[in-house]
């Protein structure tokens, strides 16, 4: 499980006050903590 190159991420909620992301991967549904989030780089 996870995100690897070409995936396609789509975001689908964030929580209020900085909290998590929930967003979906491919097919797949993370819920990614804000520091977490903030290594996925996007093109």
């Amino acid at each position: 499980m996870g995100i690897l190159p070409g995936s396609r991420v789509e975001l689908v909620r964030r929580a209020p006050f900085g909290g998590g992301w929930y967003v979906k991967v491919d097919n797949l549904y993370i819920a990614l903590r804000m520091d977490e989030a903030s290594s996925v780089v996007l093109r």
